[in-house]
């Protein structure tokens, strides 16, 4: 089990598909880099992490990102300038968590990982 936690102070968060809600853009600037987080919830729940100098742009385009044809979707995230690294998660499966005081699951419903 991965248990994933970022602490940073938020410079700004905006949703960026209107109507569905489905992105959101969350940033954090620095002296000398900025930091993006791009959530999304369209399909299995992902996010994409980039470091970028603090004048580089995120450009989304939204019409592709919900494009059914899944290449489309490879050309819907862009920077203005070259990001210094990037990483993306996929959660293939989500679980809730039963007891938040000692972080126990349910995994009776959990499949193997492989």
């Amino acid at each position: 089990m991965i248990l994933l936690v970022t602490v940073f102070q938020i410079s700004s968060y905006k949703y960026l598909c209107d109507p569905f809600n489905d992105v959101i853009h969350v940033s954090a600037q620095g002296s000398n880099d900025t930091i993006h987080y791009i959530y999304s919830s369209n399909g299995p729940p992902s996010v994409l992490i980039a470091r970028t100098d603090t004048a580089s742009m995120l450009k989304f385009n939204c019409s592709q990102f919900h494009n059914p044809d899944p290449r489309s979707e490879s050309h819907s995230v862009s920077f203005s300038n070259q990001p210094d690294a990037v990483m993306v998660l996929v959660f293939s499966q989500v679980v809730d968590l039963v007891d938040f005081t000692h972080f126990v699951a349910d995994c009776t419903a959990c499949s193997k990982v492989r």
